[in-house]
């Protein structure tokens, strides 16, 4: 009488009851050689560990021997808040504590445009937002000494105002 194992395909991950025996039995639905747990796991490929040298299991996330990770895992992804960030504090840095109105303001705007351009080159949503905060920001930023001077010197002082800064919002736009 025959002895029959009770084996998993390797390649399909089909089961089967194959005879045990000298002769090597295929896979009914894949064709794939069978191999009883055993024989798979002396098969098994073995991680070699980059500091010692040791031989792990396959899988194992750590060395054996000397405790050290067996993958390099790759650094958590940066994010791309530089710019924008630098946006927003330049725009309310140079608000507040620089008495000299539209010159912080305005890097700011060419430095949330810059970002706004590379985060729709490939950044992420959270930067696009915070460069559209720091461009708002940077708006009211100029339009606040310009809300002074114009309940101050009158309508036609605000018009001279307004297109200049209609002049320097189009050359920001045009990144020259």
């Amino acid at each position: 009488m025959s002895d029959f194992n009770f084996l998993e395909c390797p390649n399909c991950g089909g089961h089967d009851f194959v005879e045990i025996g000298p002769r090597r039995q295929q896979c009914a639905y894949c064709g794939a050689v069978m191999t009883t747990p055993e024989e798979a796991e002396a098969q098994a490929p073995t991680v070699t560990c980059p500091h010692c040298g040791f031989e792990n299991e396959r899988g194992a996330a750590y060395c054996n021997n000397c405790g050290q990770p067996l993958a390099a895992w790759p650094p958590p992804p940066r994010k791309k808040l530089d710019l924008a960030l630098a946006s927003l504090i330049v725009t309310i840095v140079t608000t507040f504590f620089i008495p000299i109105p539209f010159i912080g303001p305005a890097v700011g705007l060419y430095l949330g445009y810059k970002a706004l351009r590379k985060t729709r080159a490939g950044g992420g949503q959270s930067s696009k937002k915070l460069a559209q905060v720091a461009i708002a920001v940077a708006w009211v930023a100029m339009l606040l000494p310009v809300c002074a001077l114009s309940a101050s010197a009158g309508v036609h002082t605000a018009r001279s105002i307004y297109e200049w800064l209609r002049t320097l919002f189009h050359f920001l736009l045009s990144g020259s």
